[in-house]
């Protein structure tokens, strides 16, 4: 494969993403810079959603081990988005802008890479890249107004305010800007007269830009310190567009932002810079005495001098403050614009903004380009398991979730599974289905978290041992003997020892594996009209065995061995700890039988046999009789 070849796929997938990538003599020189040919190859073939290394071992055919050091060293080059999630770290292309004009400066190195790159990325920029990146609707960065400037501040929404913002994340960190960076480091341009040290980063990037020696963690107090001199310089605080999970706020100067530079020194593109906040200036004019300080601040020329007084050119306006911050005469303000801005609320709408206002269908682009096989294959079963709830609910008004069940070979599979929680003390096999089906979560356990030995026996993950065999568990608690006790042992049913070593379960609406069972909790009414969607095709009866204990084998152990519909009692486990409520049972359906109930319930709701089942009316006879007695009373 030729190395243009290997360029241009990966151009090609980036301009398919957020942000385009023109045409020009100096991109095909910025990427043979920016990437060898190798690392070119491999990005272009990793998706733009975050996945985990196993996810992405299948499709890149590379071994875990070999390919999480690949990911990892390039995310320490700013070339992979690396996050380390509550259950997994996970790993992610990102897009051009972050590519090209921000991971490469945040660092602030003066080397020979550093001082090739800058003059290609100033070059491009200029000539292609700002027209595509600045000429929509959406921009990348929003005007926050600097602190005190605005008059009334009753109407500031959490977003607007910056020390609201500071206050709602956790994780501070500061790194080079790498606007100034790149003109510091390029010899045609005149270098930033202003502290590159000023770009903050928040909770999840800044983690990543800490944890790959791209900036520093900084104190909550340090943050406001920067804030504050930065306003005092006269510069822009420039934020994540969003209105939630914010994780950016620049400190933007005229002679370098990508956007304020441009609306300086390049009109024709854009007027008007950052996404504006939802303020704009107002002034007394019995205080201004016109002289001009609030002329020279303006990023955006928005104010001129003209015989003594101030002209004010509302369209170039960013409501940044600057000029109010920076009045000696206090003469000048922020009120709310007459029209509220619109900013996408997270990063997922704003995403899909970029992507519809250059001319994608997000739908379309996340199914093609964001997802690895493996996943494209899990989406499918999300949406098979998120109608089959449906479903059921429907059937059914179910109380808690109808929750997915699997049983894993191998304990270490856990880590795979999404979202998964594992209690930190040892807990029952019934609590663990409790936690899904009242609140949805993924829990996962093994024979080390389950605190119930019963429950390891039956589903495998520990050999019956001799008192277990000779009744010792059930004698004198059920049984009165320990023959009848052993009797009771003998008939539970249990999965062959070694078979499975862990289990999981979660939600059906959210699952994101393929389950071995679905468990359903739910009222005698109600669990008739599964029985009665089972027997839809074949007919005949549904027939149960139980000792009311050990639901984990009536319901797990038996549905494995049997591969049929099981219905049980709940036992005192799951009531003492799994809250089943003295009205519940259980139905447990494999995996291989789930469509043809679904279809009976779908058969027999329409021929009538409905849930709730509908209240007779009737006229009671009494008050037939009453009435009459009453009537002739009344005429008499």
């Amino acid at each position: 494969m030729s190395n243009n070849k290997v360029y241009n796929d990966l151009i090609d997938l980036l301009r398919n993403w957020i942000f385009g990538l023109p045409e020009s003599k100096y991109l095909l020189p910025l990427f043979e810079l920016r990437f060898t040919p190798e690392e070119a190859e491999f990005l272009s073939k990793i998706p733009f959603l975050p996945h985990t290394a196993e996810d992405l071992s299948d499709k890149l055919e590379t071994p875990v081990v070999e390919l999480t050091k690949k990911l990892d060293d390039l995310a320490q080059k700013g070339m992979i988005f690396r996050v380390e999630g509550r259950s997994a770290i996970r790993y992610s292309l990102p897009d051009s802008l972050f590519l090209f004009y921000r991971s490469i400066g945040w660092a602030g190195l003066d080397d020979e890479f550093n001082r090739e790159i800058s003059p290609l990325l100033n070059q491009y920029y200029i000539e292609a890249y700002a027209k595509d990146y600045l000429g929509h609707p959406t921009q990348g960065l929003r005007t926050i107004p600097i602190n005190e400037t605005i008059q009334d501040t009753r109407k500031v929404m959490p977003y607007e305010d910056i020390l609201k913002v500071i206050d709602h994340v956790e994780y501070y960190t500061v790194s080079t800007c790498p606007c100034s960076h790149r003109h510091n480091t390029d010899p045609d341009i005149e270098n930033c007269k202003y502290d590159t040290l000023k770009c903050l980063h928040f909770d999840r990037l800044g983690r990543y830009i800490v944890q790959n020696g791209l900036g520093k963690e900084i104190t909550k107090e340090e943050t406001l310190e920067i804030l504050k001199k930065a306003a005092n310089a006269g510069l822009v605080h420039g934020i994540s567009t969003t209105k939630e999970r914010i994780d950016t706020i620049c400190n933007c100067c005229t002679c370098c932002c990508l956007f304020l530079e441009s609306a300086v020194k390049m009109p024709g593109i854009i007027p008007r810079g950052h996404q504006p906040s939802n303020y704009i200036r107002e002034i007394d004019e019995e205080k201004c005495v016109a002289c001009g300080i609030c002329v020279t601040f303006c990023p955006m020329k928005a104010l001129e001098l003209n015989d003594k007084k101030v002209i004010f050119d509302p369209e170039r306006c960013l409501g940044c403050g600057v000029c109010v911050h920076k009045c000696p005469q206090e003469a000048c303000y922020l009120i709310h614009r007459d029209e509220e801005q619109d900013f996408p609320k997270d990063p997922r709408e704003q995403s899909s903004r970029f992507l519809r206002e250059r001319g994608h269908d997000p739908l379309e682009i996340f199914k093609k380009k964001l997802l690895v096989k493996k996943n494209q294959k899990v989406r499918i079963f999300m949406g098979k398991w998120n109608e089959l709830d449906k479903k059921l609910n429907k059937f059914l008004r179910l109380a808690t979730f109808p929750i997915a069940v699997k049983l894993l070979k191998d304990k270490e599979e856990l880590k795979a599974i999404k979202f998964l929680k594992k209690s930190e003390k040892k807990i029952a096999l019934c609590q663990i289905f409790s936690y899904s089906r009242y609140y949805g979560w993924t829990i996962g356990c093994t024979m080390e978290d389950n605190l119930y030995p019963l429950a390891n026996i039956a589903l495998g993950f520990e050999e019956p041992y001799k008192l277990f065999l000779e009744g010792a568990f059930f004698v004198g608690r059920y049984n009165e003997t320990k023959e009848a006790a052993k009797k009771t042992t003998a008939t539970m049913p249990k999965i062959p020892y070694g078979k499975f070593s862990a289990i999981v379960s979660r939600a059906l609406n959210r699952v994101e594996f393929e389950p071995d069972f679905i468990m359903i909790w739910g009222n005698s009414a109600q669990i008739m009209r599964i029985i009665q969607g089972s027997l839809w095709k074949e007919g005949g009866r549904i027939t149960m065995s139980t000792f009311c204990d050990g639901v984990c084998a009536d319901t797990i152990a038996k549905a494995y061995l049997t591969e049929e519909l099981q219905i049980a009692f709940p036992c005192l486990g799951d009531r003492r700890f799994g809250m089943a409520k003295d009205t519940d049972l259980i139905a447990s359906i494999p995996f291989g039988v789930v469509d043809s109930i679904i279809e009976g319930m779908e058969k027999t709701h329409k021929a009538g046999t409905r849930y709730p089942i509908p209240y007779e009316l009737s006229t009671p006879e009494f008050f037939v009789k009453l009435k009459k007695q009453l009537d002739k009373v009344k005429k008499d």
